[in-house]
């Protein structure tokens, strides 16, 4: 069921204007000057006046039942105003925009002119149809539309057993409802907005939970890869020197069966070096070896115009 206002008094459509609003008074005077359209409706201009799109016969009654909801507003403590071609009003600091208009219905209508050189039209096709003003009003809620399914009515009209005039405190129960739908709807975006920012957060917590585990393991891998190096290169700098040791007893026993480049105790102190470049507890000569090696360079083919 709609939420109701506090105030409960009965809600009286007086069957003359007296003391119109000033809105009303002003959307009297120019609807008043307008001409209808070709349905018959006056359509009312996007600036200075109130949503009202009647026929001229239902004009007074329109201006009536528009200007008992906006005093019936006012009286709530709801402002009315003109904005952006609406009217709207204010209700729990929720703008919504209203208006009053006029049903269409289908008539079929004789031609009034005749075409004598034409083919003659029996029966039922001798009539047009047209669509006309029908008497009938009908309140809306523009914004209702957009809260079905919080159970928000959009129209009031006259009905069979009940006109218009006697359903004003249920539209304006209806304004109301709208208002709170849309809080509510405010409400649950906000809701989803800060799950979707909660997800993000979670979601960059993630990435960088898992960025930071990645450069653990890398920075732990890189360290037992460089033990199992170090150890590796030092078991090799122990079979290097004991190598050496064996090429210089031998050397002073007897011929070397090796050929070195360099004289033995020049070439001794090369392999050496090598030796103490694989220890990691020995400071490492500098070598060559140090530096990057330069890529070969490849051979252009002779530059030629032709």
């Amino acid at each position: 069921s709609p939420p109701h206002e506090a105030d409960e008094e009965p809600i009286v459509v007086p069957d003359r204007l007296s003391s119109p609003h000033p809105l009303t008074r002003q959307s009297s005077d120019i609807l008043t000057g307008l001409q209808p359209n070709e349905l018959g409706l006056v359509n009312p201009p996007k600036t200075g006046c109130l949503d009202i799109t009647v026929s001229k016969d239902s004009l007074r009654r329109a201006l009536r039942i528009m200007d008992t909801v906006i005093k019936t507003l006012e009286k709530r403590g709801h402002a009315v105003y003109l904005s952006e071609g609406r009217t709207k009003t204010k209700i729990r600091d929720v703008p919504i925009s209203f208006g009053i208009g006029e049903k269409l219905v289908t008539r079929k209508k004789r031609p009034e002119d005749h075409d004598l050189s034409g083919r003659y039209a029996f029966g039922h096709s001798r009539f047009v149809d047209e669509r006309a003003p029908s008497g009938e009003l009908r309140l809306t809620i523009h914004e209702a539309e957009n809260f079905y399914i919080y159970g928000c009515q959009q129209h009031w009209s006259d009905g069979k057993k009940a006109k218009l005039e006697n359903r004003i405190g249920s539209f304006i129960d209806g304004l109301v409802t709208v208002a709170v739908a849309k809080i509510e709807r405010d409400k649950e975006r906000a809701e989803e907005e800060r799950r979707k920012i909660e997800r993000q957060r979670q979601l960059e917590e993630e990435r960088r939970r898992r960025a930071e585990l990645r450069r653990e393991y890398l920075a732990e891998e890189a360290r037992v890869s460089q033990l199992i190096a170090e150890s590796e290169n030092w078991k090799r700098s122990q079979i290097l020197r004991e190598y050496l040791a064996e090429i210089a007893k031998r050397a002073t026993t007897e011929a070397l069966a090796l050929s070195l480049e360099k004289p033995l105790a020049e070439w001794l102190k090369w392999a050496h070096d090598q030796a103490d470049r694989l220890d990691p507890f020995t400071p490492s000569p500098p070598s060559i070896l140090d530096e990057k090696c330069p890529e070969e360079e490849k051979n252009e083919p002779p530059y030629s115009r032709w």
